[in-house]
């Protein structure tokens, strides 16, 4: 299927479901949200960072989650980032991999964010889908937070997520 013909739940504040719409319809769309699910991986003290190729719609050449994804109707945040990471770097998470770290409404893009966290303790094999990713790379997150204060392009919600990534591991 087309990636625009997915079919996205438009969810209300509460993150109840209004209705359901391709998702190559959803510039046209002027109430609710949409939900994303998002994942940082983090082995030792840096989390995996990919660029995103030039032809991508939204923010081209620029740095992305681990992994991320908008959540088709009827998916979980959960189910979503696992099919997710597996689709975009061939890794695969279980249910009990993963931490919430925040959920979060971005009322200036329209979304609902739950943003999850995958501790690594190991080394594992990443393979990047090509077509969305041009690279990736390991960094600690004052250093990204640096490169995307600097001008490096990067998705307008990575920064206040890379935030409460730093709040939560603070207390954790």
């Amino acid at each position: 299927m087309n990636e625009l013909d997915e079919h996205l739940d438009l969810v209300d504040i509460d993150d109840k479901p209004i209705r359901t719409i391709r998702r190559g319809d959803r510039r046209n769309v002027s109430e609710g949200f949409f939900r994303s699910s998002d994942l940082f991986i983090l082995r030792h003290d840096k989390i995996l960072v990919p660029t995103r190729t030039l032809n991508t719609m939204i923010a081209p050449g620029g740095y992305d989650f681990s992994a991320g994804c908008h959540v088709s109707a009827g998916e979980t945040y959960l189910e979503a980032i696992i099919r997710e990471t597996y689709e975009e770097l061939q890794v695969t998470v279980k249910n009990k991999d993963l931490t919430l770290i925040a959920k979060t409404v971005f009322e200036s893009i329209g979304y609902i964010q739950s943003l999850y966290l995958f501790r690594l303790d190991r080394d594992i094999e990443i393979h990047p889908d090509k077509l969305e990713l041009a690279s990736v790379e390991w960094m600690r997150i004052d250093e990204l937070l640096h490169a995307i204060d600097s001008g490096h392009p990067a998705k307008s919600n990575l920064k206040p997520s890379l935030k409460r990534l730093e709040a939560y591991l603070a207390t954790d």
